[in-house]
């Protein structure tokens, strides 16, 4: 393939405290989507977020010439073992 159309941030839970790191990963990915968005002349660009078992969706898209929105789409909060799976 020769366009990008997402970009993910994984940090381990072990990083979950350190919100330096956390609230630099959605500028990053803000920054990645509109490089992609830009080059490979895209409507809007996917991003993901994880953060230990939390999963949060993004998705940036060019609204008008040089107006660039950055939208939360979804949260997920995934089990941390089989034994809260059923919680």
């Amino acid at each position: 393939y020769k366009t990008t159309v997402g970009f993910a941030e994984v940090k381990l839970v072990t990083d979950s405290d350190n919100s330096y790191l956390i609230a630099k990963d959605p500028i990053r990915l803000g920054r990645f989507s509109k490089n992609a968005i830009n080059h490979s002349n895209l409507d809007a660009c996917l991003s993901v977020q994880s953060t230990g078992h939390i999963i949060t969706f993004y998705l940036t898209k060019l609204m008008s010439d040089g107006l660039y929105v950055m939208m939360e789409l979804v949260t997920l909060t995934t089990p941390s073992s089989l034994s809260n799976l059923t919680q």
